[in-house]
Formats: structure tokens, sequence, C-alpha cells
């Protein structure tokens, strides 16, 4: 629940900037990029790993017209592309574009 409401509150930043400028951050590959573009202007501390303290991936095109934020999950291994609700803490959670594309629900198998 931590690394998802973290999740958001670092989209809720870059919706923010998306307001101010037309675009998202453009070309970013990694957390350190995002954060120069949204702190402390969009967020005064930005969470920087997710609840198992691995690194929060940041993203953006190179266009800013689309984000995801991604944390690889208990495992901190990229899985398959899982769509909607996962019962699996190693699975991905994916938020993008303003929604959860991948995320834990339910009781979660150890």
């Amino acid at each position: 629940k931590r690394t998802m409401a973290d999740m958001r509150t670092i989209a809720t930043a870059i919706e923010a900037y998306a307001v101010d400028n037309s675009f998202y951050p453009r070309g970013i590959s990694d957390q350190p990029g995002m954060e120069s573009h949204i702190s402390p202007t969009y967020l005064k501390n930005m969470p920087n790993t997710d609840g198992w303290r691995r690194a929060l991936m940041c993203n953006t095109d190179a266009q800013g017209a689309s984000y995801t934020v991604l944390s690889y999950g208990r495992d901190a291994a990229s899985g398959p592309a899982t769509r909607g609700a996962t019962s699996d803490f190693d699975d991905d959670i994916v938020y993008s574009n303003g929604v959860f594309i991948a995320w834990p629900e339910g009781i979660q198998n150890e």
C-alpha cells in the first residue's frame, strides 16, 4: 500500500508539472532524472524507494506525452507484462498516465 501511495504521489507531481508546461518531463529514463524536474517545486521530498527498499523507476517518452512509475515488486526483477490486479508481490506494480496498469490486490501469495 505504501508503494502504491508513493507512486501516486510521484504521478501527481508529474501531472502538476504537465499542467504548468503542457507536457511531462521529456526523455526521462531514471528516478534521479525525474526528481530533478519535479522536486522541490512539485514535490518537496520525492520517494526514492518502494516498500522493499528498492529504487522506484520513472520514465517518460521523448515527446513528453506519457509517463510511467514502476516498482519491480518484492523480487526486484522485471516480470511479464501483467495487466490488472495480481495476487503475487513479486509482480511489477505499474502506474502510467494517471492509472494503475498492474497492482497487487487481495490475499497475496507468499
